[in-house]
């Protein structure tokens, strides 16, 4: 069974990334380094991680481990625009996006769909 599915929507200049598992810190990394390879070759920037089936699982350390390291490591730059979208009582991924954010990433998350597309059109405005 797939853990995530990654979708290139050149008519949206985005990747939106579908996962089906609960997110740990390894399965954040795995699609991360996908997503980030796939946009680098197609000159994209802006970004959908939507965890709606499923939740987070990892733990603070892991969110914040992921936000100061693994992000860099795994070629995500701050130039990026991260859209995050959850169910709307998931408090599981909370504070994701307060280390995302203090490490300098555009990240947001999202319970709308469409919210989230709107976000992502805005340029360089938090």
């Amino acid at each position: 069974m797939k853990k995530y599915n990654i979708i290139l929507c050149q008519n949206r200049k985005l990747i939106f990334v579908e996962v089906f598992n609960p997110v740990t810190l390894d399965l954040a990394v795995s699609f991360t380094s996908s997503f980030v390879s796939l946009g680098k070759s197609h000159k994209l920037s802006h970004m959908v991680i939507d965890i709606r089936k499923t939740k987070s699982i990892s733990s603070i350390l892991d969110k914040y481990l992921f936000a100061y390291e693994k992000a860099e490591e795994c070629g995500l730059s701050r130039l990026w625009r991260i859209a995050l979208l959850k169910k709307v009582n998931d408090a599981s991924l909370d504070f994701i996006e307060t280390v995302m954010i203090n490490a300098g990433y555009q990240f947001k998350i999202f319970t709308n769909e469409r919210c989230a597309m709107k976000w992502l059109k805005l340029k360089n405005k938090m």
